[in-house]
């Protein structure tokens, strides 16, 4: 996993360590989501974009973990794609 906990927990403004499990679980489902959009495994090498998207969507999930605000999650996803974009495997989509 290239991004860590202590990135995301720094990204969130966690300073504690009772949402640690939650924060480690989102990290791996944004990961596998971002693997999905590019149809590329991000586990060895993780280009910087790649890493900021993921600790976009992590931040805009445990915010919003408890309501849902449609505005920031259109604005979030539109992030997250724009950011995977670049590194998407263009031959592994036909």
């Amino acid at each position: 996993m290239a991004v860590t906990l202590e990135q995301a927990k720094a990204w969130c403004n966690v300073e504690h360590d009772e949402d640690d499990k939650l924060i480690n679980s989102l990290i791996v489902q944004v990961q596998k989501a971002a693997e999905d959009f590019c149809r590329r495994d991000f586990s060895e090498e993780m280009p910087e974009t790649v890493a900021s998207a993921i600790l976009i969507m992590v931040g805009y999930l445990y915010d919003h973990r408890d309501n849902d605000d449609r505005n920031a999650y259109k604005a979030t996803h539109e992030a997250f794609r724009s950011l995977l974009w670049p590194n998407r495997d263009e031959e592994a989509m036909l």
